[in-house]
């Protein structure tokens, strides 16, 4: 079983406040992202193969059109919800433990109660 540690007090409210000030700046973010969006996008394509093999492709066909600004302001916010979660709801928890894998390198996961 991994080692347990105890979070202090005053890492503990750290982390609060960067997970905080990190949902406030990707909320802002994602806000300026939608506001200088442009009408950029990118067109998803497809190239179905028609006949046997070593048939000509076709000409590709238009699947859908992507904005990109709205596409990254969707990561954004999705990043600052995950940190205003871990800042709130995810800290409920004050005993973590580390366990340490070959493969993954260290992670910090909530204890069993």
């Amino acid at each position: 079983m991994a080692p347990m540690i105890e979070l202090t007090d005053s890492r503990r409210t750290d982390l609060f406040r960067w997970n905080i000030g990190l949902t406030v700046l990707h909320a802002a973010q994602a806000a300026l992202i939608l506001a200088l969006a442009g009408g950029f996008t990118i067109a998803l394509t497809t190239t179905p193969p028609q006949g046997p093999p070593g048939t000509r492709l076709p000409d590709a066909e238009t699947l859908v059109d992507v904005r990109i600004g709205y596409v990254v302001a969707l990561f954004l916010a999705l990043a600052a919800a995950d940190h205003l979660i871990t800042a709130t709801v995810g800290r409920s928890n004050p005993t973590c433990s580390v366990a340490s894998t070959a493969s993954a390198g260290s992670s910090i996961r909530s204890a069993p109660p």
